[in-house]
């Protein structure tokens, strides 16, 4: 990444309600701020996290409760307040797992949408394809195994809840929706 790119980062906690916390700043690691830290009434915990980079070698640190991670840099982005609508939730599901439906800033098509769904225990091929009007743009994972998926949004003019298929029977999930405008 370079300066100034922004970074967003997932933490997923797949067998409890805890949502990861972040680290204690220092040396390559930022002092991350948050953009949903809430532990969930039921499912698994999920933060979402962003920073401005100001140097080139910014690491994530090591999160409490974070059984898998994602993080994503974003270039063109508002560098003042480049996050907008945003929100998590967990819950248990015999099936897919859903992220919230968020109220989008900018609906004009400028802005992107990221969608980060988790499951405790993926189904025996892993994840599924991503639903229509989405795009894959990270996984991790195996089947039988607990699991963090990040989708974008293909058309940013409008947003609801969206699930991602991919989970086995008696699963716990989180999801969460970020908004970053541009």
């Amino acid at each position: 990444h370079l300066v100034g790119d922004l970074i967003v980062l997932a933490g997923f906690n797949p067998y409890a309600t805890t949502a990861p916390s972040k680290p204690s700043a220092a040396g390559t690691v930022p002092n991350w701020n948050y953009i949903d830290n809430a532990n969930s009434a039921g499912g698994s915990g999920i933060t979402t996290a962003s920073f401005i980079a100001t140097a080139t070698n910014t690491a994530s640190g090591t999160w409490s409760n974070a059984g898998h991670m994602i993080a994503v840099v974003l270039r063109a982005h508002s560098a003042s307040t480049p996050i907008g609508g945003h929100a998590s939730q967990g819950g248990s599901s015999s099936g897919p797992s859903p992220a919230p439906a968020i109220t989008l800033d900018h609906t004009d098509g400028s802005s992107v949408v990221l969608e980060f769904h988790g499951h405790s225990n993926l189904s025996s091929t892993g994840w599924d394809s991503a639903p229509a009007g989405y795009t894959r743009r990270a996984a991790s994972g195996s089947a039988f195994g607990p699991g963090l998926v990040l989708n974008t949004k293909d058309s940013s003019t409008s947003d609801g809840s969206v699930s991602q298929t991919g989970g086995q029977n008696f699963s716990n999930y989180a999801g969460a929706a970020v908004e970053v405008r541009n």
